[in-house]
């Protein structure tokens, strides 16, 4: 037999065993891996739009949200009675209430006659006093935040610290503790004089702190209640209750003839979620103007609310790719998120996804993703069809 012979002979041998040993390495090699691609986007809010009202100075937020817009806002102005807030505050920060908690009683003496006997003279805002009364500090923190009165505002902060004085140093040093530093507080502690002096945003920061003590925030909502000696007092805030408003604390004097420091709660329209818009107006013309000028406000703030579902069950956010099909395999999202954006942001989503194979099954969770620290799984929407025989010989030596 001749060499060449020989030589086709082998090839006759070797070509089908490669055929078998290339079939059977298509077979055995590692499962093709899919790669990801993914679709979603970023989402963008462009914050709220508002228009405050022309005359005074105002600024609005929502609890919860970092934006605070504001209209020209002068450096200061006087708080008239909305510095009522920031002696309730202050008082309980020093002596703490629970809710249902009367606390400890205050008696009043002569001294406490003669703070009530010169708001009358002024004509200010009073709640009756006699010598030997006793009021718990819940009760006068109710006669301060209801009809407002001056002299237990001052009687209370005279109990808690001392003086007025020392009420101004704690006050003072507190307030800039808090990062409240655009409010001034002044000689008294009921707000009647002009010394005490603020902004709308800093009010704002004010009304935020007090809603979140329950104490205050429940007496804020109390039409009426009643206390020794004067017995039954009403709540200056004649929009208790109206258009969602829960408080906080109206104002007015000589100087600042209208400021008003309000919170609203309302209901998010398509959730099962409330809202709490929290405004302050200052300098207006009256009073009456002040308080009128805050529904449009609240109206404007909750129309700015934006309610999407990022991502909504069933969404995709991105998909799997095989080099041997041209379809796409989705990733979906397996919960709806909710998302109430009022605030200029940006939601990012952080989208991770495991290394498949066609041999995973449709529904198998491939990864996950969180936006605002909320994780859900992501699952593989379609299963992955197997590469044909004639694919896997085609391209045995690109994988």
């Amino acid at each position: 037999m001749t060499k060449r012979k020989k030589k086709n002979k082998l090839w006759l041998f070797l070509l089908p065993l490669l055929l078998l040993l290339a079939i059977a390495y298509a077979l055995i090699k590692p499962l093709y891996e899919t790669r990801t691609a993914i679709t979603l986007q970023p989402l963008t809010n462009s914050g709220p739009d508002i228009t405050l009202p022309e005359n005074g100075e105002s600024a609005v937020t929502m609890q919860g949200y970092k934006t605070v817009l504001t209209s020209t806002n002068k450096a200061q102005l006087p708080t008239a009675s909305t510095a009522k807030v920031i002696t309730a505050l202050m008082i309980l920060n020093k002596y703490p209430l629970d809710l249902n908690q009367q606390g400890p009683m205050l008696t009043m003496t002569a001294s406490d006659v003669e703070i009530y006997n010169s708001y009358v003279a002024l004509d200010g805002s009073v709640n009756k006093v006699e010598i030997g009364e006793q009021i718990s500090e819940y009760q006068a923190l109710q006669a301060i935040l209801l009809p407002s009165s001056c002299n237990m505002s001052d009687s209370a902060a005279i109990w808690a610290f001392g003086s007025l004085a020392a009420y101004n140093t704690y006050a003072t040093s507190t307030l800039k503790q808090w990062n409240i530093n655009n409010t001034v507080v002044g000689t008294d502690a009921s707000g009647f004089s002009p010394s005490t002096t603020s902004s709308p945003s800093d009010l704002i920061k004010i009304g935020k702190l007090a809603l979140n003590n329950p104490v205050l925030a429940q007496i804020f909502n109390q039409k009426s209640a009643t206390i020794p000696v004067q017995g039954i007092i009403k709540n200056v805030n004649i929009l208790l209750g109206k258009n969602g408003i829960i408080g906080i604390k109206t104002g007015n004097n000589d100087q600042d003839t209208g400021a008003y420091l309000f919170a609203s709660k309302n209901n998010i329209q398509g959730t099962n979620q409330t809202a709490t818009v929290v405004g302050a107006v200052m300098d207006e013309p009256s009073l009456i103007e002040a308080m009128s000028s805050s529904i449009p406000i609240i109206n404007s703030a909750i129309s700015n609310l934006r309610v999407i579902d990022y991502p909504a069950t069933n969404q995709a956010v991105g998909y799997y790719s095989v080099p041997w099909s041209n379809s796409h395999y989705q990733i979906l999202a397996t919960q709806n998120y909710q998302q109430i954006l009022w605030d200029k942001t940006t939601l990012q989503p952080v989208i991770k996804t495991k290394k498949i194979n066609y041999l995973t099954k449709k529904g198998t969770v491939v990864g996950a993703i969180s936006v605002n620290n909320h994780t859900q799984n992501l699952i593989l929407n379609e299963k992955i069809p197997r590469p044909s025989l004639v694919w896997e010989i085609k391209n045995i030596f690109k994988f």
